[in-house]
């Protein structure tokens, strides 16, 4: 991919006279500029349009748009850095299995892929030139993309290969919703649904009695999900999909995105900043005051926190304020030779027979599991990741949580990272001499 340089820094602004909710309760959302200064700047010459938005936890974000913007969150969405991509690309569609494990799709059957929760990213063969503009991760290992005439695309190999599935459709295929390996959800132009409960050995089309476009689809379980589209368009299902139901959301503007946390607390999100809430299932949807007349193109979860929607003009939107974000936990970390910890060391034989990286447990919450990282990092783009055994944090006395990777370890520049539920802790760099 063409590199970009730039950085699409975000800054949170309370609208005026808008106070932060207490804990449990919701306020006004709260908008997010691009740029370092009141006045937004732009990442390129023309604004950019962010298409999709995923969460792997309450702090690890990413949005995906126009000149192939990725752009990464590692605070709950109070800074957002920009990371290289290919102006001439549009990014349609980005979801997370976990942590570490999340695929980017885009124009012209793009799909990229990231081990490494999101520091660098792979192209991966989609077998089609194909625009794609969904994608659901359920694992490591199994994703599903969507695409236009119906194209429907699945790995059960990390992206090792993507197998076309025949989806019965030629219609444009929007939005997936996958709640296991078995049972996905699509939707289309002209009302089209189509559903499999099978892994995709088969696919079947459900008449809704509409023809409107349908963007955006969400499932909290295999019973229970939503699809949204156009003229405010709002359909639910209580039986997994064999049946829909068209619900009042209020409005005629087109829905783009639609996000549930449960079987009763969801939002949908479309043009001209339009926002709705249901508290109830569905059962009525009432409008939230966004501040954007933008329109609003996707909607996610930080898991146990905020809701972020992503839109036109480069906006970034709070749509849900469950309180003040929980302050990000951090650690000292640092490598030496010795499994008693100690001082860090910058500089490594290369005959070492065991390298220790060490996290400081101070301030850690009882019980948190600390997962270290070993990567190599002298050839630029070339990462080399190994998956510890985590230690845990908090047991009785204990302050120091630490892993260790066998020598000799090839010379050069080497990094270790701690995480914690897939937040960075802290990381120790070092050279092997």
């Amino acid at each position: 991919m063409e590199s970009r340089v730039g950085c699409l820094a975000v800054l949170v602004a309370f609208a005026a006279g808008v106070a932060m909710a207490p804990q449990g309760t919701s306020s006004a959302p709260v908008s997010v500029s691009v740029g370092m200064s009141a006045s937004p700047s732009r990442i390129s010459s023309a604004p950019v349009t962010l298409n999709g938005v995923a969460f792997a936890g309450p702090f690890d974000g990413w949005a995906v748009g126009s000149h192939g913007t990725i752009a990464h969150t590692v605070d709950g969405g109070a800074i957002w850095t920009d990371q290289p991509g290919d102006d001439d690309n549009v990014l349609q569609g980005v979801a997370f299995a976990d942590q570490r494990n999340g695929w980017i799709v885009g124009w012209g059957g793009t799909i990229l892929h990231t081990r490494d929760g999101g520091a660098s990213w792979q192209l991966q063969p989609s077998g089609t030139g194909q625009a794609l503009f969904g994608v659901s991760a359920v694992s490591a290992e199994t994703a599903t993309v969507v695409g236009a005439q119906g194209t429907i695309l699945r790995t059960t190999d990390a992206g090792g290969t993507w197998q076309r599935e025949a989806s019965g459709t030629s219609y444009q295929l929007y939005a997936i919703a996958c709640v296991d390996a078995l049972r996905c959800w699509a939707v289309g132009s002209n009302g089209t649904i189509v559903r499999t409960a099978n892994s995709g050995k088969s696919w079947g089309i459900k008449s809704v009695g509409s023809h409107r476009v349908l963007s955006g689809v969400a499932f909290v379980d295999e019973r229970h999900g939503w699809a949204v589209g156009d003229a405010g368009t709002i359909l639910g299902t209580a039986d997994g999909g064999s049946t829909w139901v068209l619900e009042s959301s209020g409005t005629g503007m087109g829905l783009r995105g639609v996000v549930c946390v449960n079987d009763d607390d969801c939002w949908a999100v479309g043009w001209g900043g339009t926002i709705l809430h249901s508290s109830n299932g569905g059962r009525t949807w009432l409008p939230e005051a966004s501040g954007t007349v933008q329109g609003l193109m996707a909607i996610a979860v930080a898991k146990g926190r905020d809701a972020w929607a992503v839109g036109f003009a480069d906006t970034i939107l709070r749509v849900a304020n469950r309180g003040a974000p929980p302050k990000a936990p951090s650690a000292r970390v640092y490598v030496n030779t010795s499994m008693a910890g100690g001082s860090s060391m910058a500089m490594i034989p290369a005959a070492t027979p065991q390298v220790y990286c060490h996290a400081d447990l101070a301030g850690i919450a009882a019980g948190v599991s600390i997962s270290f990282h070993f990567q190599e990092v002298s050839v630029p783009g070339d990462y080399f990741v190994q998956e510890l055994q985590p230690g845990t944090a908090g047991a009785s006395g204990a302050t120091d949580s630490f892993a260790y990777v066998y020598g000799p370890l090839k010379i050069g520049r080497w990094r270790c990272l701690a995480t914690a539920n897939g937040h960075m802790l802290g990381e120790a760099g070092f050279t092997v001499v």
